[in-house]
């Protein structure tokens, strides 16, 4: 079976028309800290990139950064053993735009997703 490791950096946007007075406090939370640091101790012959460790924040016409959540998702057993970059790809989804209903109306948000993904093959 093909080991891998998914990266995600998810971004979700709130629209620069909603008053201040209504915006949550900016989140951020890393889920992938383990699996990162897991991916800087794989053979990486071919130099792919691993995720920065600051992202970088794409920009979006009218909204702000409201949160940020890196996750990661694999079918590896644990984050040990010795394993090896194979391949490697970035994804990117669209922007989806949304809005969501309160009690004060509807508030628009978006949500942008970078992936990176790492096929892996263990060392034996």
């Amino acid at each position: 079976m093909e080991k891998f490791l998914v990266v995600e950096d998810r971004f979700g946007y709130i629209h620069s028309k909603v008053p201040k007075i209504f915006k949550p406090k900016l989140i951020i939370k890393n889920c992938a800290s383990q699996a990162v640091e897991f991916l800087k101790r794989c053979k990486n012959p071919k130099n792919f990139p691993l995720p920065p460790s600051e992202p970088s924040v794409p920009q979006f016409e009218n909204y702000t950064l409201n949160v940020f959540f890196r996750l990661f998702y694999t079918n590896l057993e644990s984050f040990e053993g010795n394993y090896t970059l194979k391949d490697f790809q970035i994804l990117e989804g669209p922007l989806v735009e949304f809005e969501m209903q309160f009690l004060a109306g509807k508030v628009p948000f978006a949500d942008y997703s970078k992936v990176y993904l790492y096929k892996l093959e263990e060392e034996r």
